[in-house]
Protein backbone atom coordinates (compact mmCIF):
# COMPACT_ATOMS: atom_id res chain seq x y z
CA UNK A 1 0.00 0.00 0.00
CA UNK A 2 1.09 3.56 -0.64
CA UNK A 3 2.68 5.28 2.34
CA UNK A 4 0.46 7.96 3.87
CA UNK A 5 2.19 10.91 5.52
CA UNK A 6 0.30 12.65 8.33
CA UNK A 7 -1.11 16.07 7.38
CA UNK A 8 0.84 17.85 10.11
CA UNK A 9 4.07 16.96 11.89
CA UNK A 10 5.25 19.86 14.04
CA UNK A 11 7.90 21.26 14.25
CA UNK A 12 8.29 20.41 10.54
CA UNK A 13 6.27 22.36 7.96
CA UNK A 14 5.19 19.14 6.31
CA UNK A 15 3.49 20.53 3.18
CA UNK A 16 6.60 22.61 2.35
CA UNK A 17 8.97 19.72 3.17
CA UNK A 18 6.87 17.38 1.02
CA UNK A 19 7.17 19.82 -1.90
CA UNK A 20 10.98 19.74 -1.47
CA UNK A 21 10.80 15.93 -1.63
CA UNK A 22 9.10 16.06 -5.05
CA UNK A 23 5.72 15.39 -3.44
CA UNK A 24 6.84 11.86 -2.50
CA UNK A 25 5.73 10.94 1.05
CA UNK A 26 7.92 7.83 1.29
CA UNK A 27 11.01 9.82 0.30
CA UNK A 28 10.21 12.49 2.90
CA UNK A 29 9.72 9.78 5.53
CA UNK A 30 13.18 8.38 4.72
CA UNK A 31 14.71 11.86 4.92
CA UNK A 32 13.09 12.48 8.32
CA UNK A 33 14.27 9.14 9.71
CA UNK A 34 17.77 9.76 8.35
CA UNK A 35 17.72 13.19 10.05
CA UNK A 36 16.72 11.52 13.32
CA UNK A 37 19.47 8.92 13.11
CA UNK A 38 22.14 11.42 12.13
CA UNK A 39 21.36 14.25 14.57
CA UNK A 40 19.67 12.77 17.67
CA UNK A 41 22.94 13.05 19.60
CA UNK A 42 24.01 16.40 18.08
CA UNK A 43 23.89 18.34 21.40
CA UNK A 44 26.24 15.92 23.18
CA UNK A 45 28.49 15.75 20.09
CA UNK A 46 28.67 19.56 20.00
CA UNK A 47 29.53 19.72 23.71
CA UNK A 48 32.20 17.04 23.27
CA UNK A 49 33.81 18.84 20.29
CA UNK A 50 33.84 22.11 22.23
CA UNK A 51 35.27 20.49 25.37
CA UNK A 52 38.04 18.96 23.23
CA UNK A 53 38.80 22.34 21.64
CA UNK A 54 37.53 21.21 18.23
CA UNK A 55 35.60 24.34 17.30
CA UNK A 56 35.82 23.64 13.56
CA UNK A 57 34.24 20.17 13.93
CA UNK A 58 31.51 21.68 16.10
CA UNK A 59 30.88 24.43 13.53
CA UNK A 60 30.66 21.86 10.72
CA UNK A 61 28.15 19.80 12.71
CA UNK A 62 26.03 22.89 13.40
CA UNK A 63 26.27 23.88 9.71
CA UNK A 64 25.18 20.43 8.57
CA UNK A 65 22.28 20.34 11.04
CA UNK A 66 21.23 23.83 9.91
CA UNK A 67 21.09 22.71 6.26
CA UNK A 68 19.15 19.51 6.89
CA UNK A 69 16.70 21.26 9.25
CA UNK A 70 16.10 23.93 6.59
CA UNK A 71 15.53 21.27 3.91
CA UNK A 72 13.00 19.56 6.20
CA UNK A 73 11.37 22.94 6.96
CA UNK A 74 12.13 22.90 10.71
CA UNK A 75 12.79 26.64 10.81
CA UNK A 76 13.34 27.08 14.57
CA UNK A 77 15.86 24.25 14.60
CA UNK A 78 17.67 25.64 11.54
CA UNK A 79 17.85 29.06 13.23
CA UNK A 80 19.14 27.58 16.51
CA UNK A 81 21.85 25.63 14.66
CA UNK A 82 22.76 28.75 12.65
CA UNK A 83 23.25 30.70 15.90
CA UNK A 84 25.65 28.02 17.18
CA UNK A 85 27.57 27.96 13.91
CA UNK A 86 27.87 31.77 13.90
CA UNK A 87 29.09 31.86 17.51
CA UNK A 88 31.68 29.18 16.82
CA UNK A 89 32.92 30.84 13.62
CA UNK A 90 33.19 34.18 15.43
CA UNK A 91 35.37 32.46 18.02
CA UNK A 92 33.16 33.29 20.96
CA UNK A 93 32.88 30.32 23.31
CA UNK A 94 30.93 32.54 25.67
CA UNK A 95 27.18 31.93 25.48
CA UNK A 96 27.56 28.60 23.67
CA UNK A 97 26.00 26.60 26.53
CA UNK A 98 22.81 28.62 26.28
CA UNK A 99 22.75 28.35 22.48
CA UNK A 100 23.19 24.56 22.62
CA UNK A 101 20.50 24.28 25.32
CA UNK A 102 18.15 26.30 23.06
CA UNK A 103 18.95 24.02 20.11
CA UNK A 104 18.32 20.98 22.29
CA UNK A 105 14.89 22.36 23.23
CA UNK A 106 13.86 22.53 19.57
CA UNK A 107 15.71 19.38 18.49
CA UNK A 108 13.94 17.02 20.94
CA UNK A 109 10.43 17.63 19.52
CA UNK A 110 11.80 17.21 15.97
CA UNK A 111 13.42 13.87 16.87
CA UNK A 112 10.21 12.74 18.62
CA UNK A 113 8.14 13.75 15.57
CA UNK A 114 10.45 11.86 13.20
CA UNK A 115 10.22 8.82 15.51
CA UNK A 116 6.47 8.61 14.92
CA UNK A 117 7.18 7.76 11.27
CA UNK A 118 9.35 4.76 12.14
CA UNK A 119 7.08 1.94 11.15
CA UNK A 120 7.49 -0.27 8.14
CA UNK A 121 5.24 0.70 5.25
CA UNK A 122 3.98 -2.51 3.70
CA UNK A 123 4.58 -2.85 -0.01
CA UNK A 124 1.88 -4.50 -2.09
CA UNK A 125 4.33 -5.61 -4.76
CA UNK A 126 6.90 -7.09 -2.37
CA UNK A 127 10.66 -6.97 -2.91
CA UNK A 128 11.93 -7.02 -6.46
CA UNK A 129 14.31 -9.84 -7.28
CA UNK A 130 15.52 -8.32 -10.54
CA UNK A 131 18.87 -6.56 -10.24
CA UNK A 132 19.80 -4.24 -13.08
CA UNK A 133 23.03 -2.39 -13.71
CA UNK A 134 22.78 1.39 -13.44
CA UNK A 135 22.76 3.30 -16.74
CA UNK A 136 24.46 6.27 -15.14
CA UNK A 137 26.58 6.97 -12.05
CA UNK A 138 26.60 10.35 -10.32
CA UNK A 139 29.06 11.42 -7.63
CA UNK A 140 27.57 13.91 -5.17
CA UNK A 141 30.14 15.96 -3.26
CA UNK A 142 28.44 17.88 -0.47
CA UNK A 143 28.54 18.19 3.30
CA UNK A 144 24.74 17.77 3.39
CA UNK A 145 24.14 14.03 3.03
CA UNK A 146 20.40 14.64 3.50
CA UNK A 147 20.10 15.37 -0.23
CA UNK A 148 21.23 11.88 -1.20
CA UNK A 149 17.80 10.24 -1.05
CA UNK A 150 16.29 13.17 -2.93
CA UNK A 151 18.83 12.82 -5.77
CA UNK A 152 18.34 9.06 -5.94
CA UNK A 153 14.62 9.64 -6.24
CA UNK A 154 14.94 12.38 -8.87
CA UNK A 155 17.21 10.31 -11.13
CA UNK A 156 15.36 7.02 -10.62
CA UNK A 157 16.42 3.42 -10.26
CA UNK A 158 18.65 3.39 -13.37
CA UNK A 159 21.10 5.80 -11.73
CA UNK A 160 23.67 4.99 -9.08
CA UNK A 161 24.33 7.94 -6.78
CA UNK A 162 27.66 7.86 -4.93
CA UNK A 163 28.32 10.26 -2.06
CA UNK A 164 31.43 12.01 -0.79
CA UNK A 165 31.44 14.65 1.95
CA UNK A 166 34.31 16.69 0.51
CA UNK A 167 36.89 16.93 -2.30
CA UNK A 168 39.49 14.52 -0.86
CA UNK A 169 36.78 11.89 -0.21
CA UNK A 170 35.54 12.35 -3.80
CA UNK A 171 39.05 11.81 -5.17
CA UNK A 172 39.29 8.59 -3.16
CA UNK A 173 36.17 7.39 -4.99
CA UNK A 174 37.55 8.04 -8.49
CA UNK A 175 38.31 4.37 -9.00
CA UNK A 176 34.63 3.51 -8.50
CA UNK A 177 33.31 5.99 -11.04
Amino acid sequence: SRYEMPEQLPPFDLPAALARANGKPELLRKMLLSFRDQYKSAPSELRRHIAEGKAEEAALLAHSLKGVAATLEAKDLAAAAANIERALRDGGAHGLDALIARMEDVLHPAIAAANTLDRRATSASGPSTQVSRPEMTILLVDDQSGYLDLLKDVFGSNTEVLYASDGPAALDRKSVV
